[in-house]
């Protein structure tokens, strides 16, 4: 598929493999959906770092189910970046 992104014009055209190159949305969850992420999966994590903060696909390695408290989820995943 050719793609355009707002701000260029036609000769920045770029062809994308849509198989490889475009994911499938990812949906946001609400703190009580931890119950559903289970190792394995493919998740879409947030990672800072000192000069930069992006959105990166990650495959959840294990899980610590803990009890959830006012703040919502206290649960803990171990993720790998596919990056």
């Amino acid at each position: 598929v050719r793609v355009r992104f707002a701000g260029f014009g036609p000769e920045e055209d770029e062809w994308v493999n849509v198989r490889s190159a475009v994911r499938q949305r990812s949906l946001p969850c609400e703190s009580t959906d931890c119950v559903t992420v289970l190792p394995g999966d493919l998740v879409l994590c947030f990672q800072e770092e000192n000069d930069q903060a992006l959105y990166y696909d990650a495959y959840i390695r294990g899980v610590e189910r803990r009890t959830h408290d006012i703040r919502g989820c206290r649960c803990k995943f171990l993720v790998q970046y596919e990056h």
